[in-house]
Formats: structure tokens, sequence, C-alpha cells
């Protein structure tokens, strides 16, 4: 109820985990758990050993296995969607 069925972020954390990953359901960096997008950005913002990149560089292009957080896609937001990047085609970039 509090998160409206948006689950994107938590069902990330679930494939991260099925992977094989140990990672805390609430990072000591973030000010929510996983299963909030805002909580990944704060948990790689935090982490040197993470390759975070925001919105404004345009160099970098995302790679299949690669986690993407994606701003007003679903409300006008910020921080709004969240997923694993499957294809990356240059123009548009599959995530689910």
């Amino acid at each position: 109820m509090g998160v409206d069925g948006l689950w994107c972020a938590a069902f990330v954390y679930h494939c991260v985990v099925l992977a094989g990953f140990k990672i805390p359901v609430w990072p000591k960096e973030s000010s929510c758990s996983f299963a909030g997008c805002i909580a990944w950005e704060e948990w790689a913002q935090a982490d040197s050993r993470i390759e975070y990149h925001n919105g404004n560089d345009n160099t970098f292009q995302p790679a299949a296995g690669d986690i993407v957080l994606f701003d007003r896609v679903f409300h006008n937001t910020a921080h709004d969607h969240f997923g694993i990047v499957l294809e990356n085609h240059d123009i548009r970039t599959t995530s689910r």
C-alpha cells in the first residue's frame, strides 16, 4: 500500500540476491530499504566499489546486466522506475 504497487526496485533486489550477491535489505548508506529506488542511488554513490553514472554523463552507455534508475517513466517524478539492462541499441535501453 505504501509504495502504491511500485515494486520494480524490490524485484531488482530479488534478482540480485538470486544471482548470488550478498547485500543487505536496508544498507546503512541509504534512507530506506532496497524496495525503494532512491536506496539504490544512495548506496551506489556511497560505495566506491560501485561504478555510478548520472544522467548527465553522455559518454557512458549501459550494457546488459547493468542496473539503471530512470526518471519520469510512469510519473512526473525523479527515480520512478528501476531495472536491469537486457540490451542497448544506442537509441533506447531495454530493461526489466
